[in-house]
């Protein structure tokens, strides 16, 4: 019997990275199962929606309108996202819609769903959600499935917890399985089996590194308390498993592990012109000369000519967490160890709370020896690890580690804060340091830069043995366990 599996597909609108991959990854191998019809949900991720009301009884012209507003509303959402959480969900609760949500909510009526024709609007649901690292090879089997929309935008779902209202409610009667990209604060049909992908307990155990720490701790609990009831929750890994569980003791049959899968877009690839990489992705943002297109013309011009072959790599958002302050510190000391020109390069989109960070790397990048970059596609960051001379992924809290996999898959060996989930995803593919202790960081390097070649090739043969294990084809078969689908349905 097939089985009907809608999956929330909000994290899609944000980054390239993290959770927005694995929704991505983890849509695209869920959706090629025969034994299952799969459809996504496009839930706004900001205010935009509140209040927006389907009429499915309209004139196709009109339903055509009604999408068309749903997706503008959607896209407008850069505005409606101005400001910390608290603005954001200021929005939502003082909005038109507000008074028709805690009325539904308290009669406990469901909102409905409603298709958004992926035939009309196959370009923006491509575009939106899935190109930014999927490859164009699996446009056409993603577009083949079906594509929701909900008046009940997320926003509106943290807003009800937030001011201690009943949950939101979306009619998901049709539907036998949803899943969740984080805890949920929605209440669905008694048929719908709830699957909440639990990526890590961050907002839990290390809530001094979040952004808006006070409303987004209490709108993670709130969802988090609620679901831990009565949902089913597929963790990324053992160790944010062991989190879950040192909060809720009692829910370990309920608990699965599906690793997130590093897809096989990523292989050595070393036919590459980093300077253009380097110098189109850099984020001059935070270079206090840079106020025109001028400055910015003559800034890259400056640098021009300025980068070493050999270079070390980073690669996840600009947060506290991820402890790059502690890797600038062991490059800074590298550099004043070594006569060798070696460069520190960060792919990492802007995030919250590294202000003193980014003027440190500010101080480096107009001389050339540090980059930060950003939005860099797929294709490109694969040549970036496939020429570095190792990946550092120095965080002090992680649910998974992609970067660290990635790396392995394009041959380039790992340097790794020995943190759990690192020592469970990377094994012994890594070499490991304290990431409270930069000094360790660099003798990592250091050990890193005076490796012989055949060393060397021994270490990334490792790595890529332990990448094998989260191939396309070893996730999706996790993915069937957990849920109940037959790995042999699987296309």
């Amino acid at each position: 019997m097939t089985r009907n599996v809608l999956m929330e597909l909000t994290a899609c609108l944000e980054g390239f990275a993290g959770i927005p991959q694995d929704t991505r990854i983890s849509y695209d191998l869920l959706s090629r199962n025969t034994a299952a019809n799969v459809a996504g949900l496009v839930m706004d991720n900001g205010a935009g929606t509140s209040g927006f009301r389907y009429k499915p009884s309209l004139s196709r012209d009109r339903q055509i309108d009604q999408i068309s507003r749903y997706i503008i509303a959607i896209a407008e959402k850069d505005q409606d996202n101005e400001g910390d959480l608290g603005q954001r969900l200021s929005k939502v609760m003082t909005g038109a819609g507000m008074p028709w949500h805690v009325l539904f909510n308290l009669l406990g009526l469901g909102r409905d769903i409603f298709d958004l024709d992926a035939d009309n609007f196959s370009d923006y649901l491509w575009s939106t959600l899935f190109a930014k690292t999927l490859p164009a090879t699996a446009r056409e089997a993603v577009l083949s499935s079906q594509f929701l929309g909900t008046a009940v935008s997320a926003h509106q779902a943290f807003a009800a917890a937030a001011m201690g209202l009943p949950p939101v409610v979306i009619n998901t009667s049709e539907w036998d399985d949803f899943i969740s990209q984080k805890p949920l604060n929605a209440r669905l049909s008694d048929n719908t089996r709830l699957w909440v992908r639990y990526h890590d307990a961050i907002p839990m155990t290390h809530p001094h590194t979040i952004k808006s720490p006070r409303l987004a701790q209490k709108i993670h609990y709130s969802a988090l308390r609620r679901n831990a009831e009565h949902a089913d929750f597929v963790c990324n890994s053992e160790a944010t498993r062991n989190a879950l569980l040192g909060l809720y003791p009692d829910i370990g049959s309920r608990t699965h592990v599906v690793h997130c899968c590093v897809p096989d877009a990523f292989f050595p690839d070393h036919d590459i012109d980093l300077e253009n990489i380097l110098l189109n992705r850099a984020n001059t943002d935070i270079i206090p000369g840079v106020k025109s297109l001028e400055d910015l013309m003559l800034l890259k011009e400056s640098l021009r000519g300025s980068f070493s072959p050999e270079y070390f790599l980073a690669v996840g958002t600009m947060e506290p967490r991820k402890n790059y302050g502690a890797v600038i510190s062991a490059w800074e000391r590298l550099r004043a160890s070594s006569s060798r020109d070696i460069k520190l390069v960060l792919v990492a989109n802007r995030g919250w709370g590294c202000g003193k960070t980014e003027q440190r790397i500010a101080s480096h990048f107009t001389n050339g020896n540090v980059y930060l970059l950003k939005n860099v596609p797929l294709f490109e960051l694969r040549k970036l690890y496939s020429n570095a001379i190792a990946t550092v992924a120095s965080g002090y809290a992680e649910g998974f580690g992609f970067s660290g996999i990635e790396s392995m898959k394009c041959g380039t060996p790992v340097i790794a804060s020995n943190i759990e989930c690192h020592r469970e995803v990377y094994a012994s593919a890594a070499t490991y340091f304290d990431p409270y202790t930069p000094a360790e960081l660099t003798v990592r390097m250091q050990e890193l830069i005076a490796v012989e070649d055949k060393e060397r090739s021994e270490r990334v043969n490792v790595g890529l043995t332990n990448s094998e294990r989260y191939s396309e084809s070893t996730i999706a078969a996790q993915w069937n366990s957990a849920i109940g689908l037959s790995p042999a349905e699987s296309e």
